[in-house]
């Protein structure tokens, strides 16, 4: 057909100009005349096609080995005058090494600061014991605690909750007030407490850390009015005997004591003493004569 021989016509004109140009080392003017001359009988339009896409490839290689990298320009200074003038100042201070940290040596102090505060609230450890956990005689969640204070009268109630935190340790006491529940939170060792005392001890140990449960009125112990006036019938009576006791024994009459006792205490006076001291010189000079003289026999 007319416009196959068209395309054909087309494709041999294209193949005498690539015939006179240089050709890349891919392709070679042998293997387009080949190529063509099998695909101009079969599929004239695949020749055509094939033709064109090589001579793409061909351009866009000469194109890449005939152009070349220009050289970069000179680059410029990053940094203006006046910065490199701050930049020099700051290179002329002199710089000293990094200070050590407390912490390499003390990672933590806060444990000493706290048993420094504890050991100035409560010298005397007594507190601390009261409420440790090695300690077997210490309160136990679930007892009878009574606290005394020095604003008003003492608040007893069921220790049902302990907060430890160093200094700032507190207790939460639930009593009953007016037949209504009331908490209250007390720091063992506030200046303000002068006095925390164990009013019952619950015979088994509680399951829980925070007896909480104790707030629902199935399980509330309610007033502990009769628990306090039975502690403190039972306290009155131990010092009565203790005091019946020691007046037993300041009546009781005691031996009389040796003279060197009596010296040593300072009961004698001061003429007696000196008698003592002349009866001894006495004595002294009579053991004398006698040794002195001849006919004892010594």
């Amino acid at each position: 057909r007319s416009w196959n021989w068209r395309r054909c016509l087309v494709a041999a004109l294209e193949l005498l100009r690539l015939e006179s140009e240089p050709l890349g080392p891919c392709i070679s003017t042998k293997h387009i005349k080949t190529t063509m001359s099998t695909a101009t009988v079969r599929r004239p339009l695949g020749c055509l096609k094939a033709v064109l896409r090589q001579t793409r490839h061909q351009r866009a290689s000469q194109r890449c080995l005939a152009t070349a990298a220009a050289s970069p320009a000179a680059a410029h200074g990053v940094f203006s005058g006046r910065q490199r003038s701050g930049i020099d100042k700051i290179n002329r201070f002199e710089i000293w090494p990094q200070v050590p940290s407390i912490r390499s040596t003390h990672p933590d102090p806060m444990p000493a600061l706290r048993q420094q505060q504890v050991a100035a609230l409560d010298p005397t450890g007594a507190r601390t014991r009261l409420f440790s956990k090695e300690h077997a005689d210490s309160a136990k969640v679930g007892d009878v605690l009574m606290v005394t204070t020095k604003a008003g009268e003492p608040f007893s109630g069921a220790f049902i909750q302990i907060r430890r935190r160093g200094a700032d340790t507190a207790v939460l006491l639930r009593g009953q007030m007016m037949k209504t529940g009331v908490e209250t939170w007390f720091k063992i060792y506030s200046p303000t407490v002068t006095g925390i005392d164990i009013i019952w001890r619950r015979p088994k140990r509680a399951r829980r850390a925070r007896l909480t449960y104790m707030r629902k009125p199935k399980h509330d112990m309610g007033s502990v009015d009769q628990l306090v006036s039975a502690w403190k019938k039972e306290r009155y009576a131990l010092r009565s005997k203790a005091k019946q006791c020691e007046e037993a024994s300041k009546a009781r009459p005691q031996p009389p004591r040796p003279l060197y006792e009596a010296l040593h205490t300072s009961e004698i006076t001061n003429n007696a003493i000196v008698r003592f001291h002349d009866a001894a010189q006495r004595c002294f000079k009579q053991s004398t004569l006698l040794a002195a003289s001849p006919g004892t026999g010594q």
